[in-house]
């Protein structure tokens, strides 16, 4: 049982960049880190492998090595992916896949990122994985065409495009969409607990709280922005 928590989900860091070292108001008794850490899919594992890949492996510990911390696995970085590269970089920590964490307030937190509550990840998640694998592992022409892809459709951003088009750059997110999965969330899952939940993945912070004792809120989180939670 904890008295302070804090919270970060998406920071979707790329092979070479930096976790930075946080800065919370109260300091954390646990630090949870809400899954899309990295963009192992849709780069593919292979060069995650490289030692920029591994230098930003091995940042998250070292900007969280004052704090109790816990990570959770994306759909951008399956658990399989993260165990892996954990392993390689020589960082001491299993990935989980959920976590429950009891309050000193009394409230009760499940954390977890969140993909699978969405229908369209739910009809990809089962070949995510071997796709990513298939299009990135086995010809540089056919990776390269699978980036270019992936920048159009909003996945990566251009700079991960060599000798291609930047890509048309949309905005993927649609508030009222997001805003109507929320409520299905809330009415299939979060109503039935006796638990809050706190969920990453649709990049917006906000939620359902009722702010009525004994009756369940669901916390989502922005991304790559710390939330504190008492």
């Amino acid at each position: 049982m904890i008295e302070n928590l804090a919270l970060i989900s998406d920071p979707h860091l790329m092979p070479g960049d930096i976790f930075p070292t946080p800065r919370f108001e109260r300091e954390p008794e646990l630090v949870v880190v809400v899954g899309d850490t990295f963009n192992i899919n849709p780069l593919g594992v292979d060069i995650w492998k490289s030692s920029e890949g591994i230098l930003t492996v091995q940042s998250i510990p070292l900007a969280l090595a004052r704090y109790n911390w816990e990570i959770l696995p994306g759909n951008h970085d399956p658990k399989k992916y993260l165990t892996e590269l954990f392993k390689l970089a020589g960082v001491d920590k299993t990935p989980l896949t959920s976590l429950d964490v009891e309050m000193v307030s009394g409230r009760t937190y499940h954390i977890e990122h969140g993909d699978r509550y969405t229908p369209d990840w739910g009809i990809i998640a089962p070949f995510a994985n071997w796709l990513v694998d298939v299009m990135t592992s086995h010809s540089i022409w056919l990776r390269q065409k699978w980036y270019s892809f992936c920048v159009w459709k909003g996945w990566l951003p251009s700079k991960w495009m060599e000798g291609g088009t930047s890509g048309n750059g949309k905005d993927m997110s649609h508030p009222e969409k997001i805003v109507a999965l929320w409520a299905y969330i809330y009415y299939r899952y979060v109503s039935k607990q006796k638990k809050d939940y706190v969920i990453g993945h649709t990049h917006l912070r906000g939620g359902i709280q009722t702010g009525i004792l004994g009756v369940p809120d669901l916390i989502t989180l922005g991304a790559n922005e710390w939330l504190e939670l008492t």
